[in-house]
């Protein structure tokens, strides 16, 4: 956990106690906030603008990587609201299974 930490802090997280110690409330609040399709419509409006008002000092080279970086963002949210879906399923499983299992399989 020190490692997180001290990766967290080169930049500001804003990230209490409790979302350090469970951060699938965050990602889940995350989602609840901004729906899956906004999160990528919004970012892909990011990229627009960026690209937009760098058009005369960006070079191909960092036009290519906005492009990359764009791509593994909209990769991250995706694998994230899985992650989070998956999540929200196994919680609703019951805990032991052993009720389902038939006494006599032959019946």
């Amino acid at each position: 956990m020190e490692e997180i930490i001290k990766n967290l802090n080169y930049q500001p997280a804003n990230l209490t106690a409790i979302d350090l110690e469970n951060p699938i409330d965050l990602m889940t609040s995350y989602f609840l906030d901004h729906p899956l399709h906004e999160s990528r419509e919004n970012t892909w409006e990011l990229f627009k603008g960026w690209l937009y008002y760098s058009s005369d000092f960006a070079d191909e080279k960092m036009i290519n990587y906005m492009l990359f970086y764009y791509t593994r963002t909209i990769e991250f949210l995706n694998a994230s609201y899985i992650y989070i879906e998956k999540k929200k399923m196994e919680s609703k499983e019951p805990e032991n299974r052993s009720h389902l299992i038939m006494d006599n399989p032959e019946q």
